[in-house]
């Protein structure tokens, strides 16, 4: 009678300790796992933001897109695009503002300056934000935090050159923003 009772102790306690367990790694889990909140943005007076898509192994595009407040979108076809050289358009600065202002929200000026490469052949893009007082880099902002995805998005909707409707080529050495 007594060894019943103490197996049924011995039970409770062993499901006791796997409770707290599963317990402390679901909270471990959890913690590990944040999700970026998007907060009112903080104008630090992001003026322009760049991003660069670098090449592959293959035939990658690459090209980068650049916009202002002011509305003006850069387009610089490097290699591997349909025209490679630098253009140049008007855009709507209300888009703009508010593609820029999403940089804003997210908090960009928190991302890390590089990101580790996990996969070798894979064409990584690059931001280059730039505020009234600095410029903040974001390398192989491929492999960061997922909204810098829909921020590459938002920039190629508005940039990217898929067709000539009010893009000007603009001579070689005559950009005066966004070279590298």
């Amino acid at each position: 009678m007594v060894y019943l009772r103490c197996a049924k102790f011995e039970a409770m306690k062993r499901t006791l300790v796997y409770l707290v367990l599963m317990v402390a790694t679901a909270t471990v889990a959890g913690a590990k796992h944040r999700k970026h909140n998007k907060s009112k943005p903080i104008h630090k007076g992001i003026t322009a933001v760049k991003v660069r898509f670098g090449a592959c192994y293959g035939r990658c595009p690459e090209y980068s897109v650049a916009i202002d407040r002011e509305g003006k979108v850069t387009y610089t076809g490097i290699r591997f695009t349909a025209d490679t050289g630098v253009f140049e358009k008007k855009a709507d600065p209300t888009e703009t503002s508010r593609i820029l202002d999403m940089f804003e929200t997210y908090r960009v000026d928190t991302c890390a300056n590089r990101y580790r490469v996990r996969i070798p052949d894979v064409s990584v893009y690059d931001f280059s934000v730039t505020y009234n007082d600095s410029v903040k880099a974001i390398l192989n902002a491929t492999f960061g935090p997922s909204y810098l995805q829909a921020l590459t998005s938002e920039l190629n909707a508005v940039g990217k050159k898929v067709d000539n409707e009010g893009w000007k080529r603009v001579p070689a050495g005559h950009s005066a923003v966004y070279r590298k």
